[in-house]
């Protein structure tokens, strides 16, 4: 094949249209454990609440809340990935053998928010969320302008995963409560494991009988959430984690922030830099946005 630009055109729009199909198929995680928001700047601000606002029967005059807010800013990064054409591919005809890397290009590209999740939720019990705290920390003040307030945990150690542990974490998210001491009515709906801990999971919650003092009986958190495993959270003390969400709100416990969709693009000219240099022609993608902290108290994490 000659190297022309009608070409090089061609191969763009071959190269897109496959990377446009792969960008398609991965069904990511993130958008079952996030809140999705679209951003137009440099970064977002949101004002989280240390409630959920409830209604109350009108008697008399309106009570206005002034709901407490915490601000948080989420600033938007920079993601890309790039890979390189041959000249001589393209000579040679041999353009073909690069369609596997436009695909795995494209699968990347849809499952990048994923990979910001895992990390955030590894590193939660040493990261600063909205309160002012770690997201997961032990000490989560009911009334953050209170020093005498009670605390709340959302970090369990000690915990390795079991059903009579799952099920005390559990009833210990459902009685949490908001500055103003009513209770959350926080509802876990998603329970997150890595590799190795989804054999026990789903006995948990997906088996119909389960043993207990060698006696078969009926299972009766089948079904109250949903088994999510992560192949990111693989590997050392990460394999003893497990995580347990509430994704039934509107406001969900982590924050997946786009400012760009993930764009294909192609260097062709003769005057870029790798052309004249190298005789490659460079292609990739690149996406702009992040991911942060929600409301803490959707989340709990344990390890054994």
């Amino acid at each position: 094949m000659n190297i022309t630009p009608e070409a090089l055109r061609g191969i763009y729009i071959g190269y897109n249209l496959r990377f446009q199909a792969a960008l398609g198929r991965p069904a990511p995680f993130y958008k079952e454990i996030c809140t999705v928001v679209p951003s137009s700047t440099r970064g977002n601000t949101y004002a989280w609440m240390d409630r959920l606002p409830k209604m109350r029967e009108w008697l008399g005059d309106r009570v206005i809340n002034n709901v407490t807010a915490r601000s948080y800013t989420i600033q938007n990064k920079k993601f890309e990935l790039t890979d390189a054409l041959s000249a001589d591919d393209i000579n040679d005809d041999q353009i073909g053998v690069y369609n596997a890397n436009i695909d795995m290009m494209g699968e990347s590209a849809a499952t990048y928010p994923d990979d910001l999740l895992a990390e955030l939720m590894v590193s939660g019990q040493a990261n600063i969320a909205h309160d002012g705290q770690f997201f997961f920390d032990v000490d989560h003040p009911v009334n953050q302008d209170d020093p005498n307030s009670p605390v709340q945990s959302n970090f369990f150690t000690g915990t390795p995963l079991t059903q009579a542990s799952f099920a005390s974490v559990r009833a210990q998210m459902m009685s949490w409560k908001g500055s103003d001491g009513k209770v959350l009515s926080v509802n876990p709906t998603v329970l997150v494991v890595p590799p190795m801990l989804e054999n026990t999971a789903r006995t948990i919650l997906e088996a119909e009988l389960i043993s207990r003092l060698g006696v078969q009986e009926s299972n009766v958190y089948k079904g109250v959430a949903k088994v999510l495993v992560l192949p990111q959270l693989a590997g050392g003390v990460q394999d003893t984690e497990w995580y347990l969400l509430d994704t039934s709100k509107a406001i969900r416990p982590f924050v997946f922030q786009n400012r760009e969709d993930p764009k294909f693009t192609m260097r062709t000219q003769d005057t870029d830099a790798g052309v004249f240099e190298r005789d490659e022609y460079t292609y990739g993608v690149k996406a702009r946005g992040n991911a942060g902290y929600g409301l803490w108290f959707l989340a709990a994490k344990a390890r054994a």
